[in-house]
């Protein structure tokens, strides 16, 4: 398990969880230095149970976390983001996005089809969104999207008629 306050980290660190407990008073400041002593190659970064614990903003996903070209893995769980950063979509080898309990987002971005290796979509508990990407039947690599009900009512009749060509599991 590693502090934020570690002096040295390994540079075969691929997968960082960060939870609740380990969470820094000093939100941003912290974190950002925690991010910048990481090695570029890692494949997963997690927030776990951290809800409304951030104050930050989604400038620090397009800071922190996107200077990281190899997550596979990016689980927002609870962060309370209004939009996603339009810079995530630069995470050329995401495969799993996930933004379940986010109370605050309202909108996904349009260009989020662009994440050609995107695999999994979780939006459960996102009760604020308004909308969900107009491109959504353009992910050719999207097998699991799962959201509340609230948001697939958000997709039109036509929408749903969309082809998604690769979509094995639909959970509402």
């Amino acid at each position: 398990m590693l502090k934020f306050d570690a002096k040295n980290i390994s540079t075969r660190v691929r997968h960082v969880s960060i939870s609740e407990a380990n969470w820094p008073k000093e939100e941003e400041e912290k974190v950002s230095r925690f991010f910048g002593k990481l090695n570029n190659n890692i494949r997963t970064i997690s927030f776990l149970g951290i809800h409304g614990v951030w104050t930050g903003s989604e400038s620090f996903v397009a800071i922190g976390i996107l200077r990281f070209k190899c997550i596979q893995v990016l689980n927002l769980q609870k962060l309370s983001f209004e939009a996603l950063a339009h810079s995530i979509c630069n995470l050329e080898l995401l495969r799993y996005l996930i933004k379940n309990g986010n109370v605050n987002i309202k909108r996904l971005l349009d260009s989020l089809f662009k994440l050609h290796h995107l695999q999994t979509l979780t939006m459960v508990g996102c009760d604020s969104l308004e909308e969900l990407p107009r491109n959504i039947g353009k992910m050719v690599s999207l097998r699991y999207l799962i959201a509340s009900t609230h948001q697939m009512a958000l997709l039109s009749h036509k929408e749903r008629e969309v082809r998604m060509p690769s979509l094995t599991t639909l959970l509402m």
